[in-house]
């Protein structure tokens, strides 16, 4: 099982509140994705940077500024997050059991459960991920 970082896992609770605002157009500023889910604000910044250079966001400059979805939530998958972040370089900590004659029944079972991983997030999208939040979860409105 892949532990993903905080970087990662920033990146999707971030993509996910901006998934909840797509539909009404509205642009969500740092501050309120900070407030809501405690991410530091610098950190939120570099994410939200790297997610743009990716298509996945768009930002808007200005006082009325902030971020949204490029694209409907049903089109980002939550594999497209996590290239956006942490890309092809998913390391994984380096086995000990490498230096083990037996090392190599492992490698196998690693490597075929890394690529279900990658097919259950690749076909994970931002749309279904918001129809399992409870229904009493409204998006929160910051003046």
């Amino acid at each position: 099982m892949t532990r993903f970082s905080a970087r990662v896992e920033y990146a999707c609770l971030a993509a996910l509140e901006l998934a909840l605002h797509y539909h009404s157009g509205r642009k969500v500023q740092v501050r309120t994705i900070t407030a809501r889910h405690h991410i530091p604000r610098g950190f939120l910044v570099q994410i939200l940077r790297e997610l743009r250079n990716a298509g996945l966001v768009n930002s808007v400059r200005g006082s009325s500024g902030g971020y949204l979805l490029a694209r409907p939530p049903k089109e980002i998958s939550v594999w497209d997050i996590v290239q956006a972040v942490q890309g092809s370089d998913q390391h994984r900590e380096r086995s000990t059991l490498e230096s083990s004659p037996l090392a190599s029944v492992f490698q196998g079972l690693w490597e075929q459960l890394g690529r279900q991983e990658e097919q259950l997030l690749r076909r994970t999208t931002l749309d279904e991920l918001m129809k399992q939040l409870p229904t009493e979860l409204e998006p929160m409105y910051y003046i």
